[in-house]
């Protein structure tokens, strides 16, 4: 599979090779989970044509906004607390094998945020995107 245009690269580690450009994957091998390609603009309208209501009826989006089993995730989409200005953002996190992203925006769209990185794999990168997504939907 190709990605045409400019977009980041991503590599895994391999024994003996170091780390090693997986960019040309299929996302197939991740299931359901990664069967998509897209970039960070693509992700940032998906969720704003998502939370604008051009995607679903009120209904249905008003469903995927009411938490389940866990107060973090809905049906299909995760919103995100942990903003020290308590600002409430929607979206969704994923990962495969060579690639993390996070894609979130306020409820009412003004803020919006998404992130890829290639993951280093000799540490987490958890805490600087938290530090991220709180200065853009709190401020600095």
């Amino acid at each position: 599979m190709r990605i045409p245009g400019p977009h980041p690269h991503g590599y895994v580690p391999i024994e003996g090779l170091g780390l090693v450009d997986y960019t040309a994957m299929n996302p197939s091998v991740m299931g359901a989970s990664g069967e998509m390609i897209s970039t960070t603009a693509d992700l940032d309208r998906f969720f704003g044509a998502l939370l604008g209501g051009r995607l679903l009826p009120a209904g249905l989006l008003r469903a995927m906004k009411t938490p389940g089993g866990t107060r973090e995730y809905g049906l299909g989409l995760a919103w995100w607390q942990h903003t020290t200005c308590g600002v409430e953002v929607y979206g969704n996190d994923g990962d495969a094998l060579a690639y993390q992203t996070w894609s979130y925006t306020t409820e009412d769209r003004r803020r919006q945020a998404t992130i890829a990185v290639t993951p280093d794999f000799t540490g987490d990168v958890g805490a600087a995107v938290d530090t991220f997504l709180d200065r853009v939907f709190c401020g600095p």
